[in-house]
């Protein structure tokens, strides 16, 4: 088991099959999204839209957890500025 007890439930396949499900429920508005982006230029098509869709819901999901953890070093500014460069790192070039 891992050192934090919060990290408990997870290793009961009961919360871990609904925080699957979740993330799952999270990525599927997603999808569409880099699925049409390599036609319209605005992505390079080498990463699959379940791998991208994935990748932005991890993104997002660590910087809402580190903001409610530390408010105070997370202003909006702080939390635009990394997913700004999360955004522009997925561009076609």
């Amino acid at each position: 088991m891992g050192e934090f007890p919060e990290d408990l439930p997870l290793a009961d396949d009961g919360p871990a099959t609904e925080q699957a499900d979740r993330y799952t429920r999270l990525r599927s508005p997603l999808r569409p999204h880099p699925e049409a982006a390599p036609e319209l230029g605005e992505l390079s098509a080498h990463a699959g839209p379940e791998q991208l869709a994935g990748a932005a819901v991890a993104f997002t999901h660590g910087l809402v957890v580190q903001t409610l953890l530390d408010p105070g070093r997370f202003s909006e500014d702080a939390q635009v500025a990394p997913l700004d460069g999360f955004l522009a790192s997925l561009v076609a070039s």
